[in-house]
């Protein structure tokens, strides 16, 4: 039952296919916001300046380390945008970058959440709100604590190599389509395509462009795993071959 839905989802995916940036209506003035971070209560992990935030609906991840915010997602490939600002009100910490293009602003709250697709208990909950669109709502955790695993898995937290990380799609063609179905993202916990994402349970490195990861999937009402071989043949080619004569090819998408 599982291969049968392995090929099937990925068959799917294969056949289907100068403004100045405005402040967000939730910017506080900023010696307010300094004066709130002094009396926040120390030892709380919403106040880490290091912080994860990925959302489901839709599929988004912000990683943010060293002043940095990584966008990453389905069909947006990977944004860098500088932190403005990363402030402290209370237990709550917001954190906001820019660049050319626009804002992103991140919020974590020092409450659990549970992932609304697989169930993983993460410490802390966050919302993202991209260019003015959202709040979406979803799950975050200190940047140096590796991705949960679902409740009752064994999951030794594993994360797929820096080298995989990207925006990947048939051609430059899909590349430059946002909507194409048939792009896949990877970010260091998950690999998503079409409306699927699959988290890594257990990653054996071959050498620095080769990978077999053992994926536990979910998507479209359905859970399976699979053991699925990653390799670049080259820099920007990624080559994914797996059960029931599963091979797909795509390319990196520039950022």
């Amino acid at each position: 039952m599982r291969r049968i839905l392995i090929a099937a989802s990925l068959s799917a995916l294969l056949v289907a296919c100068d403004g100045t940036p405005t402040a967000t209506s939730r910017d506080l003035d900023d010696a307010a916001l300094q004066a709130r971070s002094a009396a926040a209560p120390a030892g709380d992990p919403a106040l880490a300046q290091d912080l994860v935030v990925s959302t489901n609906e839709p599929f988004l991840q912000a990683r943010v380390e060293d002043g940095v915010l990584v966008l990453t997602g389905v069909d947006i490939g990977e944004r860098r945008l500088v932190v403005e600002r990363s402030i402290v009100d209370g237990a709550t910490r917001t954190i906001i970058g820019r660049d050319a293009t626009g804002s992103v602003e991140a919020r974590v709250y020092a409450r659990p959440c549970e992932d609304s697709m697989s169930g993983a208990a993460f410490p802390l909950s966050g919302e993202l709100t991209v260019d003015g669109h959202g709040p979406h709502p979803g799950c975050a955790r200190p940047a140096a604590m590796p991705a949960p695993g679902e409740p009752g898995a064994d999951s030794t937290g594993a994360l797929l190599p820096a080298v995989f990380v990207g925006r990947w799609a048939p051609d430059a063609a899909a590349c430059a389509d946002p909507a194409s179905i048939e792009a896949i993202v990877i970010t260091g916990d998950a690999i998503r395509f079409h409306e699927s994402v699959g988290r890594p349970r257990e990653v054996r490195m071959e050498g620095d462009d080769a990978a077999t990861v053992v994926f536990a999937y979910e998507g479209e009402g359905h859970q399976w795993e699979s053991e699925q071989r990653l390799r670049l043949p080259e820099a920007d080619t990624l080559e994914i071959t797996g059960p029931e004569q599963l091979r797909l090819q795509r390319v990196r998408c520039a950022e």
